[in-house]
């Protein structure tokens, strides 16, 4: 059943239907055209994450089990693998047609991980490091003729060796922002420009930290609250409570969410967006019955992806 309701500017009121596709109202600055449900199937899927020209959605199982993609309109939707682990934090390459991921095998009942590369089309799947005790999720350094895998492990910064880009083409700088990336490890944010590890940030239950798209910033949740790193000025700042941060394309607002559980499951999450500019926090969606999460700008900043831990699908709310 459709719910109206009087909304404050960037409120989105969501109903789900029977369709499926969710209800959507808007006010003011920003305008619904859809809010659709992309995902099929019974499974609970979570983490999306788009393709870098906004084609595309990987996510995986809410166990991180497996990298299912499809299309951002909500065709073509298949299974990539189904390695233990790999959905967590796994990283698109820049020409869009590999995935790389770090996987999870038992051997002797011992835990292992290794590092892997999916391609996106035909799902062939390379294993480019072997097994290792504790390896942090991997990511990429991107130049214009190739990229490598780098990742933290016990053995400190691994990087491989440069592959070619899938597509066999040649990337122009414009499409390489930076190389700075944030990863966690060990209870610690490690900020990195390509395999030089320049910042450490500590803290207590630290997690989710991701850089701007202009490489001057990090983002990442400490005890329930968001907290902005500027590395320009050393400056943090908690703009928020909630989990999750991802950056707008433009990274003058964050999306993120903010759940509550009664210490076994979720009784609720809704997800809300801070304006760096205005310093403003406004809630996003309200629904009572499904609990939206993970939510993930678009490149291009019309449309953001979420899960829903209710029904567990992957949802796409397309802006005018």
């Amino acid at each position: 059943m459709k719910k109206t309701y009087s909304l404050p500017t960037l409120f989105i009121a969501i109903a789900f239907a029977i369709s499926g596709v969710l209800q959507t109202t808007i006010a003011q600055e920003l305008q619904i055209a859809s809010v659709k449900k992309i995902t099929t199937g019974i499974q609970q899927y979570s983490s999306p994450q788009w393709s870098g020209d906004g084609s595309q959605i990987a996510f995986s199982l809410v166990n991180y089990t497996g990298i299912y993609t499809v299309d951002a309109n909500g065709e073509n939707q298949k299974q990539l693998v189904s390695d233990k682990g790999a959905g967590f934090k796994f990283s698109w390459s820049a020409d869009n047609t590999q995935i790389l991921y770090r996987g999870t095998d038992f051997v002797n009942n011992v835990k292992q991980q290794y590092v892997a590369v999916v391609e996106v089309k035909t799902t062939n799947k390379n294993v480019i490091v072997g097994h290792s005790r504790r390896i942090a999720p991997p990511t990429w350094i991107n130049e214009t003729d190739g990229h490598k895998a780098i990742f933290m492990s016990n053995n400190g910064v691994t990087t491989t060796k440069k592959m070619r880009y899938k597509s066999g083409t040649t990337l122009k700088k414009s499409q390489i922002a930076h190389n700075i990336t944030a990863r966690y490890k060990d209870g610690e944010i490690h900020i990195m420009n390509g395999e030089i590890v320049t910042e450490t940030i500590s803290g207590e239950h630290i997690y989710d930290p991701t850089v701007s798209n202009n490489g001057t910033m990090v983002v990442y949740s400490e005890k329930a609250k968001i907290v902005v790193y500027n590395m320009v000025t050393g400056i943090k700042t908690t703009v928020s409570n909630g989990h999750k941060p991802a950056w707008s394309p433009n990274d003058n607002m964050l999306t993120f969410q903010i759940s509550t559980d009664d210490g076994y499951i979720y009784t609720s999450s809704d997800l809300y967006v801070y304006d760096l500019n205005s310093g403003k926090t406004t809630q996003l969606t309200s629904t009572e019955n499904h609990f939206e999460m993970a939510p993930q700008w678009s490149p291009k900043g019309n449309q953001i992806a979420f899960h829903c831990e209710k029904d567990g699908g992957i949802y796409v709310i397309t802006l005018k």
